[in-house]
């Protein structure tokens, strides 16, 4: 859930910036690493699993609400736009920044 979905209530926003760092901090303990892109330039909403020959992109998020309750989208692709999510997951990988380094940055949220 994001700002954009709640508005600009600052409290939920801050509780559920602290939720989604547990659960972060939880994923980089079972050892994924979990890397963070900045909002801006450009802020992404979009999900993707990505295989070798098919991938799926959508707006859902991994959650009950989401994937029960709301009216989501997703699709599942083949053949070259595979080859273009890849892309672009290489070159998001390499502008995001690791866990670790937005660590400091908690207090003030990320």
């Amino acid at each position: 859930m994001e700002g954009e979905e709640l508005g600009d209530y600052h409290p939920i926003l801050a509780a559920l910036a602290a939720q989604d760092h547990r659960n972060a901090e939880a994923l980089a303990r079972a050892g994924v690493d979990v890397r963070l892109l900045p909002t801006k330039p450009v802020y992404l909403h979009g999900k993707t699993i990505c295989g070798q020959r098919s991938a799926f992109v959508g707006s859902e998020n991994v959650s009950y609400s989401s994937i029960q309750e709301n009216r989501e989208m997703g699709l599942i692709v083949h053949g070259q736009p595979v080859n273009e999510i890849q892309q672009q997951f290489a070159t998001d990988w390499s502008h995001s920044e690791p866990l670790s380094a937005w660590r400091p940055k908690r207090r003030g949220g990320w």
